[in-house]
């Protein structure tokens, strides 16, 4: 994994998922703020990081399940961090708990594009 100062854009917001076995995704006003600092803005990038148990998370779109035989998505062990690129990604994300009743968190830092000043129009 890259070292964190490697994710491009601006470090913003933070939020900590406890998903159970209900496959849960990031609050939508993370991943495009409609408020604050990063207003108008799209999250880039986050860095993830998998405290307590294991989960399983998808990114295309499809929602995370823990079923034996048919559990979907990839694992992600306690302790482990990715930094997960592109605003559809982070859109997308869901997790749930690999093994029903563990209770996994994710925790995410998302990167904003960097926002710079415009000239008033004259």
């Amino acid at each position: 994994m890259p070292a964190v100062t490697d994710i491009p854009g601006q470090p913003g917001a933070f939020e900590a998922v406890t998903p159970g076995d209900t496959a849960t995704g990031f609050t939508a006003t993370n991943i495009t703020p409609t408020s604050g600092t990063y207003s108008g803005s799209k999250a880039t990038a986050a860095l993830l990081t998998c405290e307590d148990q294991t989960v399983n998370f998808t990114i295309h779109g499809t929602d995370a399940t823990n079923a034996a035989g048919t559990d979907l998505g990839h694992q992600l062990k306690a302790g482990e961090s990715i930094e997960l690129r592109g605003n559809i990604a982070l859109s997308n994300f869901t997790c749930v708990d690999r093994v029903s009743g563990s209770a996994g968190t994710v925790k995410a830092s998302f990167y904003y594009e960097h926002q710079q000043s415009r000239p008033a129009v004259v």
